[in-house]
């Protein structure tokens, strides 16, 4: 009967794809360390209830021995061998793991088994106890060995990719590999350079550094374009694996840290207060507030995911939100946005023209990069007078800040 199988290269994988694909903008490097975070995460929420020092660092040296070191999946026995094999700050109730690799085996360890071979384990540790200093320079080498693990892994694939030799490979098709592909690897194509020699040897870390010691040897694998995976693996993930809360959990507040780049969230799609919108163009004599321009206005914002709001602003900017008592108000209501030059010279249906603004703004949007300022970036192409994106933003901001229902 197989061992329980606690964190598969699927697992690794169906996180590293989410990664990718929900913060692509992000730099590849901090790609790889959410993934590492949450792989860790994943890993952590899998062991049995343990006090949360312990846990953790059982999580580390799990990640470096099987992960990092030993490039395979995570079983439920490694538990226990990592138990036996450390010498921890505090006595660990060996009752509650022995039933967990009970129930995690399905009966091959029974509870007496387990609960035996721990006692056997502690009978051959050493009675004194470490020092703290000796405790802290067995974790540096611990950690020093994972991080010369990935170094080495990475040095060699990189040597191999420029000889143009084939990725290394496991000897076994069932073995993991650790295959360093360019799945972050940067938009020229280039490798992502990791310095071996600033790493090889590490200084004495600061206060608090144990808890990702051996997460940091997992980011140099991902940060370089690591895919943990068999050689011949197709099994589905496991089934406890939930990537959008294991990531969650790690990018809490990502959304500050996300580049400024693209459409502004407050310039995006979001539900407005018609009602105090209206009335405020109705004090503006605007022939907008009617139908069907008002409703094809809203809609054509949705379709194309910008603010309502930045598209009754720019028609306000353009044709002072069109009055109904102003000449050819019903002309100019077909184009406000003056797309194609003017409303006199393209001329179909509110419809149409709101569609082509918002499809036009959206793709403006989407390629501003980092540092512009939005409307100012609009402001480019849209239109010629450099104080366009100055009117536009004044309105939005009124529009924005309405009394509710005014």
């Amino acid at each position: 009967m197989e061992n329980a199988v606690l964190l598969t290269p699927t697992d690794v994988n169906v996180i590293r794809r989410y990664v990718h694909t929900k913060y692509a903008p992000l730099p590849g490097s901090r790609k790889a360390e959410i993934v590492a975070e949450a792989v860790r995460s994943a890993l952590e929420r899998r062991l049995p209830e343990l006090p949360a020092a312990v846990k953790t660092r059982m999580t580390n040296e799990l990640i470096r021995r099987c992960l990092v070191t030993e490039q395979r999946e995570v079983i439920a026995e490694d538990v226990l061998t990592v138990y036996e094999s450390e010498q921890w700050p505090e006595e660990i109730d060996s009752e509650p793991l022995a039933r967990w690799i009970e129930e995690k085996t399905l009966g091959r360890w029974t509870r007496q088994q387990v609960e035996s071979r721990i006692r056997r384990s502690r009978r051959t540790e050493v009675s004194v106890a470490e020092s703290a200093e000796q405790r802290e320079a067995a974790e540096v080498a611990s950690i020093s060995a994972a991080v010369d693990g990935a170094t080495e892994i990475l040095a060699t694939e990189l040597v191999q990719s420029n000889a143009g030799s084939e990725p290394m490979a496991s000897a076994s098709t069932s073995a993991l590999t650790l295959t360093l592909t360019s799945v972050f690897a940067s938009p020229t194509g280039d490798t992502i350079a990791i310095d071996a020699d600033a790493i090889s040897e590490p200084a004495r870390p600061p206060s608090g550094w144990r808890r990702h010691a051996a997460w940091l040897a997992l980011v140099l694998s991902l940060g370089a374009g690591a895919a943990i995976g068999l050689a011949t693996d197709d099994r589905a993930p496991s089934a406890d694996l939930d990537s959008g809360t294991a990531i969650q959990e790690v990018v809490t507040g990502e959304e500050e840290q996300k580049p400024d780049i693209g459409m502004p969230k407050e310039l995006r799609y979001t539900d407005i207060d018609e009602e105090a919108v209206k009335a405020y163009m109705r004090s503006r004599d605007s022939i907008l507030v009617d139908e069907p321009y008002f409703s094809a206005i809203v809609d054509s914002a949705h379709k194309y995911d910008i603010n309502p709001l930045l598209m009754f602003a720019i028609t306000g900017q353009e044709q002072g939100f069109v009055p109904r008592s102003g000449k050819n108000a019903k002309q100019i209501a077909n184009n406000p946005f003056n797309v194609f030059h003017s409303w006199q010279e393209y001329n179909t249906d509110i419809a149409d023209s709101s569609a082509v603004a918002a499809k036009l703004i959206a793709k403006l949007g989407a390629s501003r990069p980092e540092g512009e300022e939005p409307f100012t970036w609009l402001n480019r192409i849209y239109a010629e007078d450099p104080a366009w994106s100055d009117g536009v933003r004044q309105l939005f901001d009124k529009l924005a800040n309405l009394p509710s229902g005014q």
